[in-house]
């Protein structure tokens, strides 16, 4: 009994104190409603303005994402293009700080504001390639966090299975902790298990 007592005074508490509040928000509501409907209904001009901006609004949006898209296909195609040792057309190919430059503007989207770099090493004993060989990956840093990269267009199970030894190659000429990152457009099955 004293349970459905305590219900029912906090039901009723509850209807005191929102009801006002609605009420006063339903009346602003309509106010406002009625005040935009005789607004319209007498300024065809705005109307026809309001129209015209939002269409140029939503105009330059798509624009602007278009090209956006644009610019990431171009850097994908680009990575493609250079893994299969051609270069590009334009001269888009020059490095900085040995990245390509479309492979550098890629990792900037994915690692906004961090710093990107390249590493290289001498595998003097063929960890991993098997055979001795000039070694090199990404080093992406902001402050405390820091990444391993590779990147590839399309990630197979060779492609996987030596991205580990490079990354297990380079944590192991350091002593700082990195965090290991495959960039990549796809990603076969076989290689998402190797990964795992």
């Amino acid at each position: 009994a004293l349970e459905n007592q305590y219900k029912e005074l906090s039901e009723d508490e509850s209807e005191i104190d929102i009801s006002p509040r609605r009420q006063e928000e339903e009346e602003a509501l309509a106010n406002l409603r009625n005040h935009l409907i005789s607004v319209l209904s007498q300024d065809d001009e705005f109307i026809g303005n309001f129209l015209h901006e939002a269409k140029s609004n939503v105009a330059n949006d798509m624009l602007d994402e278009l090209r956006s898209f644009t610019s990431c296909i171009y850097d994908e195609l680009t990575v493609i293009k250079s893994q299969f040792g051609k270069e590009n057309e334009s001269g888009d190919r020059t490095q900085q700080q040995g990245i390509s430059v479309p492979s550098q503007r890629a990792l900037q989207r994915i690692f906004p504001g961090f710093s990107i770099r390249t590493w290289t090493e001498v595998d003097s004993e063929g960890d991993v390639y098997g055979w001795e060989d000039q070694v090199t990956v990404l080093k992406v840093t902001k402050e405390k966090e820091q990444y391993l990269v590779c990147i590839t267009p399309q990630l197979k199970k060779p492609d996987a299975s030596s991205a580990l030894r490079l990354f297990k190659f380079f944590k192991e000429a350091s002593d700082s902790e990195w965090k290991n990152a495959i960039v990549s457009s796809s990603c076969s099955a076989e290689a998402t298990s190797i990964l795992q």
